[in-house]
């Protein structure tokens, strides 16, 4: 299979998953792609001084209104009906990132009890050590994720990166790491993917607003047209099988993170209807994959140890 580099440049860039996009890169099934990626916001360097700033690249209005985004990726034999599969291999930071409470969705920052300016802070990214650290020395885990996962949503109109939907879009589900696997509905001819966002460490729920995000100086994803019917993500990742469920209530998304995982063991191991409730009851876990991007988001969790047992 071939292998094709795709680097932050203005053919390349968007920030709006639209349809109508022309394709970046034209790939057959199966090939991989090594992405570099901007940071979210546009910035095309560390931010320094105080408060800290960087340059931005330039925008196009319309075009370049959400994350900084790459592709879209054409690929071939990805037709509406199947699903487009995108394995994640190695992921390799730049050596800072950012994050920020204070800004977004007013509701959420009262909710939260945030008042005053907003705080931003510069990380160093450290992957020899495998740490974000802050620069007040507030440590976390290194452990890299793309945001956006997404391909051209369903019908003509372009949608906003910042909302997450059964196109995939922004997820900013943390565990979408290296080694995970996620499927995406295919809507329009080629699936048209793409990808940005960054993200060097989240918690689940991704609570103050951002994670700490970075550019990606590398991120390899293998592409492949799969004939698989499912009408949400389904993600395969270290910590087991996973659906997605997404509202503005969070209680009905929960709901329908359950459903999809429901449908997917009827599919997967031909059970009834009770069977899956009973065994989502007792096997599987919900959990908040954010509660900030306006729709926001639960995803269902079935371990992968529970999940050998049905195949026996």
């Amino acid at each position: 299979m071939a292998e094709y580099t795709l680097l932050p440049q203005r053919e390349n860039l968007h920030g709006v998953l639209d349809p109508a996009l022309p394709p970046a890169l034209r790939v057959r099934s199966g090939d991989t792609v090594h992405v570099t990626t901007l940071e979210a916001d546009w910035r095309l360097g560390r931010p320094q001084g105080s408060p800290p700033k960087a340059p931005l690249f330039p925008r196009i209005k319309g075009r370049d209104d959400g994350h900084a985004l790459c592709g879209p990726i054409y690929v071939e034999g990805a037709q509406p009906g199947m699903a487009l599969k995108v394995e994640i291999g190695e992921i390799v930071t730049e050596n800072w990132g950012w994050s920020s409470v204070g800004i977004g969705n007013r509701d959420h920052l009262n909710r939260l009890g945030f008042h005053g300016e907003e705080d931003f802070r510069v990380w160093d990214l450290d992957a020899h050590r495998g740490i974000c650290q802050g620069p007040d020395g507030m440590t976390v885990p290194l452990s890299p994720f793309p945001g956006v996962v997404a391909v051209a949503p369903e019908g003509e109109r372009p949608v906003r990166t910042h909302i997450p939907g059964n196109h995939g879009g922004n997820l900013d589900c943390r565990a979408l790491t290296s080694g995970s696997t996620v499927y995406l509905p295919v809507f329009q001819p080629g699936a048209l993917f793409s990808v940005g966002d960054g993200h060097g460490a989240q918690g689940d729920g991704e609570s103050g607003g951002t994670a700490v995000e970075c550019p990606f100086r590398g991120l390899s994803l293998r592409l492949s047209a799969a004939d698989y019917l499912i009408k949400s993500p389904v993600a395969h990742t270290a910590e087991g099988w996973m659906t997605f469920g997404f509202h503005e209530d969070l209680t009905v998304a929960a709901y329908e993170a359950l459903q999809n995982m429901r449908l997917l063991l009827k599919r997967a191991f031909d059970m009834e209807e009770t069977d899956a409730m009973t065994f989502c009851s007792v096997g599987a876990d919900l959990r908040v994959t954010q509660i900030v991007n306006g729709i926001r988001g639960v995803h269902a969790v079935v371990p992968e140890r529970i999940w050998d047992t049905l195949g026996k």
